[in-house]
């Protein structure tokens, strides 16, 4: 490579901290200059005066590669970091509240304070870890994955009808991992770009497999939210053109998949789940059975205050001792009783702004990869936080959600966490990584250079 022009490329990437985007600077910026100098070699110059005159018209080194720094600088999503806190600020208040039960719903703080701590370290590890090392291992990590599910369930240990992970003095259900699925699968669909509807259909057999597979455990709450998310990512490919080929006929055949999939799983529905749809319908169904929980937070909630504590109890019993899962599944009616309905209101608004703003971020990821990563991340997150507000509501049937950031537990709470953390490493690098199309080779997020009319036009908007 010529001196002069090699010089002027490593003043620009002295003055750019990611090195990692170097390597692609050089290669753009190089490719212009040569054109550029061929130009002046058609008027007689020679080689070295032609890339001396084309380095010149670049302008100040410092200058480009300052602003190309300032261009290709990580960014902080700090709105999402922002929101979280206040659902994170509001989940401590309220299992510090929980500490003091004598119940069955009382919680250890010291535990709940560790597990906080490391889900909050591994988000910021997953953070700053680069997401596009994922991609190609998407399938190892979803095949990966249904063997762990099948293991366990052929030979685990079984606690209450529900096979766990058992490390130690640490018990885990397996269940709360299967997020992980909607992760590896944004890899396989991001690699089956371009590939027809024949990779639609392998993609919806790879969803319903997971799917079903959360159906054995059982774990129906997580195959309700598992199946939502895999339609959502599905659908916004198929939109995207990420199969290429008609968009109708492909929007049909999920359609049509999808509504069998739903009349399968409700002819196959057990008798107590059946109950759980009745008394949903019918809200003063046996209120001392099946329709228990539902009865108890329904009036719990009427009984509270906008402000404060309620005073009030439940045939002289206080909250804690009659409504189970006051600390993880019915938390919401828990921090309406706790704090008032102000409280829960403001929860719900900061819930609301948290999914609006991961949407809104994720709407703007540049790599198609990335994007269908973050989307999957923000599919389980808002799903669970929807459901499990409706559950408590009685807005829908009784199904086991937790609400991320707040409910009491440890999987979960770690998994939430780094389901955040993909989001903010994928907006981290937006504007570094390459983003991909469908039969186009890896482009540069942004061309910041053209050649036109004999002129370069550096871009550093």
């Amino acid at each position: 490579m010529n001196k002069e022009l090699n010089n002027f490329l490593d003043e620009v990437c002295e003055r750019i901290k990611y090195k990692k985007i170097h390597s692609e600077i050089r290669t753009e910026l190089s490719e212009h200059i040569l054109s550029l100098s061929e130009e002046y070699k058609k008027e007689g110059l020679t080689e070295d005066e032609a890339v001396r005159k084309a380095v010149l018209q670049m302008g100040n080194s410092e200058e480009i590669g300052d602003r190309l720094n300032k261009q290709h600088k990580p960014e902080t999503e700090w709105s999402l970091l922002f929101l979280v806190s206040i659902i994170v600020s509001i989940g401590g208040m309220i299992m510090f509240e929980c500490s003091k039960y004598q119940s069955m719903n009382s919680v250890y703080f010291e535990r709940y304070l560790f597990i906080a701590l490391l889900s909050i370290a591994v988000m910021l590890g997953v953070y700053f870890y680069d997401y596009t090392r994922l991609r190609n291992r998407s399938f190892s990590l979803y095949t990966g994955l249904f063997i762990l599910f099948l293991i366990i369930k052929l030979f685990g240990i079984t606690v209450a009808g529900r096979p766990i992970i058992k490390v130690g003095s640490f018990s885990v259900l397996p269940e709360f991992l299967s997020p992980f699925f909607l992760i590896a699968f944004a890899g396989i669909l991001d690699g089956y770009k371009g590939g027809g509807t024949f990779s639609l259909v392998k993609l919806i057999i790879l969803a319903f497999l997971s799917v079903a597979l959360m159906f054995l455990f059982p774990a129906k709450g997580m195959a309700v939210l598992l199946f939502s998310g895999f339609f959502v990512i599905l659908m916004t490919g198929i939109l995207r053109g990420n199969f290429g080929g008609k968009v109708r006929n492909q929007m049909l055949l999920l359609f049509c998949i999808f509504s069998m999939i739903i009349f399968l799983v409700l002819l196959s529905l057990q008798p107590y789940q059946l109950e759980r749809i009745k008394v949903f319908l019918d809200k003063d169904r046996d209120i001392m059975g099946s329709g228990y929980q539902q009865y108890i937070a329904r009036k719990w909630i009427s009984m509270s205050k906008w402000f404060g504590k309620t005073g009030l109890t439940f045939n002289g019993s206080p909250l804690e001792s009659i409504l189970p899962g006051a600390n993880t599944d019915f938390v919401f009616v828990n921090i309406v009783a706790t704090f008032g309905k102000a409280l829960g209101l403001g929860l719900i608004i900061a819930v609301a702004a948290f999914i609006i703003r991961m949407f809104a971020v994720t709407r703007k990821i540049k790599n198609d990869y990335g994007f269908y990563l973050s989307l999957s991340s923000c599919v389980i997150l808002s799903l669970q936080f929807i459901l499990s507000i409706l559950v408590n509501l009685n807005m829908f049937p009784l199904a086991s959600v937790s609400m991320p950031f707040i409910s009491y537990g440890g999987t979960n709470y770690i998994v939430d966490m780094i389901l955040l953390g993909i989001i903010l490493s994928v907006w981290r690098r937006n504007n570094i990584v390459k983003r991909t199309g469908i039969g186009s080779k890896s482009l540069p997020y942004r061309k910041f250079i053209s050649y036109e009319d004999g002129r370069i036009i550096i871009n550093l908007k």
